[in-house]
């Protein structure tokens, strides 16, 4: 993504986005939480960073985890995943299998 789009959030210009692991939402608010493990604070929805971040190889997880596809390390008994930094997400019975499509395709 070019930091130069007139409706990318200001603070996707502090760093680069491959830094992102994954976001996390929390009411109208969206943690950005970088592969180091900092928590950046952003007033914008989960929604806004999903659109913006569509063809960055993000995954959908459930209502408040949006995963870097990359970062995620297994899926256990299909429930849930683990990540990279050892958190477990829960999978919600409904995305399971496409969950498991996205994963596995390529």
């Amino acid at each position: 993504m070019k930091t130069s789009e007139k409706n990318q959030p200001k603070i996707l210009s502090r760093f680069n986005n491959q830094e992102i692991s994954r976001l996390k939402a929390s009411a109208n608010y969206t943690y950005l939480i970088k592969k180091d493990g900092t928590i950046i604070l952003s007033a914008y929805s989960l929604k806004v960073f999903q659109d913006l971040f569509k063809n960055e190889g993000f995954i959908r997880i459930d209502r408040s985890n949006l995963v870097k596809r990359t970062f995620i390390k297994s899926i256990n008994h299909g429930d849930s995943i683990t990540l990279k930094d050892n958190t477990n997400i829960k999978v919600p019975r409904r995305k399971r299998e496409r969950l498991k499509t996205l994963l596995y395709k390529n």
